[in-house]
């Protein structure tokens, strides 16, 4: 997600709002997770793909988004059961 600095909070409102509506929205937790993850607010990133994933832990897409959030910050032993996950998942 690219935006400009001040499209930001608005795309953040927008993604919120949608989770709001309906909380299994996959693409809006990466979305905003994305969006804190380049403001480098990887706790808030991450904080939020672990209460989705606890909703839906076969998530693709946030396990991926989880697993960056984590190695960026150098958080390397939790990154192991995501990425084990993922592997399951993803064989190849």
């Amino acid at each position: 997600v690219h935006l400009d600095a001040g499209s930001v909070p608005k795309a953040m409102a927008s993604f919120k709002s949608a989770l709001r509506r309906q909380p299994s929205m996959g693409q809006a937790v990466t979305a905003l997770g994305v969006l804190h993850s380049e403001k480098e607010q990887y706790d808030e990133a991450i904080k939020l793909y672990q209460g989705f994933l606890k909703r839906e832990p076969q998530d693709v897409a946030v396990l991926n988004s989880i697993v960056e959030a984590l190695f960026l910050k150098e958080r390397y032993l939790e990154v192991i059961p995501y990425a084990e996950r993922l592997a399951d998942l993803e064989p190849d």
